[in-house]
């Protein structure tokens, strides 16, 4: 079904202004003009305009879940355009002019759902499927400027069994968006089927959040951090990593996912760990990565660039946004030979990102050369998250639906969504008490065989270090 309300980026480009000085575009007026986030003007600063950037079509996120019960179309897309009107910015769009921009908020309109039959594929067989129409949509465009920013997708294996897709634009959403709009998709469906309300937490829009964000900007709390940041970067450089392709030969830009597991009997070790050294698994997995780097690069001062949900205010933990944060973690090893005083570092480190995590904007001009080693030719930057919230939406009811979340992929590789440069970690905790991790890396900067070898060693890394803890 086609949707309504759909801004394409024809007619962003065609936008014109009313009477009021709102813009247009068709019949579809502007509601509001808004500043960009923060977030939003960092990642202007990674964007050369030419496609391949935050700003291009193929910089968006995408997650599935399994859905067990009968699941009605027109119910479930009545469900996402609820969604969509309580969510802005999966209705706003970044205009940029020149070294300015702001954000236009947009009405509610009703996303696409793409129903796709899936009966004639055994339940043996579902697994690849789901996998597969995952790569598929991290392969596909996805338009700045389209609105609403939802895509879904819909297979129905069965009348018991179907599978959902969720994508957005990564400029409109970032992953516990994704969860977000899942949790309160799964609300506004039972509601609807129920015939009452939905019964959602209280949520803060967007623009909420920029205007405090602002507003904190001009804090001694921000002066306090900045002080921090520039004295704890001081001297520092990012730590990249040797490329096997020079960044100036022109490969095609194409980026590869390579997915693994690390076993539950290695994660039950890393929170032993965690318990007994006070830190937690986030900081014992970020040490073993630290030690990797500290063997390949033979450097003892490291800068690892790590991403945080960026939500520093528990009053936005129920709005969608683009809040996701890149944040510099520099640990000087210098003297440090025994695990346990490794992890002693890597705690105050990251204690220190609790206390003074902003903006990454602002980090970045507190600390203008720290980019500067990851732009030569040969070297480039892998960014290392884990992901803290892969609960979620594990055996949630929505009326006769139950969803859970899709977390473990089946093929070792796959083609993925665009990186700006180099790779990047990803880890996330699966209910079976293992890891699901996938490093994505540009084809274009390292090989396959550089790939593997990172993950074999980042996985011996891990292991090593739980043993040498409690030797």
């Amino acid at each position: 079904m086609p949707s309504t309300n759909r801004m394409s980026p024809a007619d962003h480009a065609a936008l014109t202004w009313n009477r009021e000085g709102m813009p247009t575009s068709g019949n579809t007026t502007a509601l509001a003009s808004i500043p960009l986030s923060f977030n939003h003007e960092f990642l202007r600063t990674l964007d050369a305009g030419d496609g391949s950037g935050p700003f291009g079509p193929h910089y968006h996120i995408e997650t599935a879940w399994r859905l067990a019960g009968p699941v009605d179309p027109d119910t479930l897309r009545a469900a996402l355009a609820d969604v969509v009107a309580r969510h802005e910015a999966l209705r706003s769009v970044i205009v940029r002019e020149g070294t300015s921009g702001h954000q236009l908020i947009f009405p509610p309109g009703t996303p696409e759902l793409d129903v796709r039959d899936g009966s004639g594929v055994p339940p043996s067989g579902r697994p690849h499927v789901v996998d597969a129409l995952l790569t598929e949509i991290e392969t596909s465009s996805i338009g700045a400027a389209e609105l609403p920013h939802v895509r879904a997708v819909l297979v129905r294996f069965g009348q018991q069994d179907s599978a959902l897709f969720l994508a957005t634009h990564h400029l409109a959403a970032d992953g516990l968006s994704l969860r977000i709009i899942a949790r309160d998709l799964a609300a506004c469906y039972g509601a609807r089927r129920s015939g009452r309300e939905p019964d959602l937490p209280p949520m803060r829009p967007y623009r909420d959040f920029v205007a405090w964000e602002r507003q904190r900007a001009a804090s001694e709390a921000m002066t306090q951090a900045i002080r921090y940041w520039r004295e704890k970067l001081q001297g520092a450089a990012m730590t990249p990593l040797p490329t096997d392709y020079s960044r100036l030969a022109g490969l095609p830009e194409v980026t590869l996912a390579r997915r693994f597991l690390i076993g539950a009997d290695v994660i039950a070790d890393v929170s032993r760990v965690a318990k007994s050294a006070r830190c937690t698994p986030y900081m014992v997995m970020l040490t073993a990565y630290y030690q990797l780097l500290r063997r390949l690069t033979g450097l003892d001062d490291l800068v690892i660039p790590t991403l945080s949900l960026g939500r520093p205010s528990s009053k936005f933990n129920n709005t969608v946004g683009c809040f996701f944060n890149l944040l510099p973690l520099r640990m000087d090893l210098t003297g440090c030979r025994d695990t346990a005083g490794m992890l002693n570092r890597t705690r105050e480190t990251c204690i220190g990102l609790l206390n003074y995590e902003i903006p990454s904007v602002h980090i970045f001009e507190a600390a203008p050369d720290l980019m500067a080693s990851a732009r030569q030719e040969y070297l480039a930057l892998i960014p290392f998250q884990v992901h803290p919230f892969a609960h979620v939406m594990d055996g949630t009811r929505a009326g006769d639906l139950e969803f859970t979340e899709v977390l473990r992929r089946m093929g070792p590789v796959g083609a993925s969504s665009q990186l700006p440069d180099g790779g990047l970690w990803t880890l996330s905790f699966d209910p079976s008490g293992g890891v699901n991790g996938t490093l994505r890396y540009r084809t274009d900067r390292f090989s396959e065989q550089t790939a593997l070898a990172l993950i074999s060693g980042y996985q011996e890394s891990l292991r090593c270090l739980v043993a040498d803890y409690f030797r």
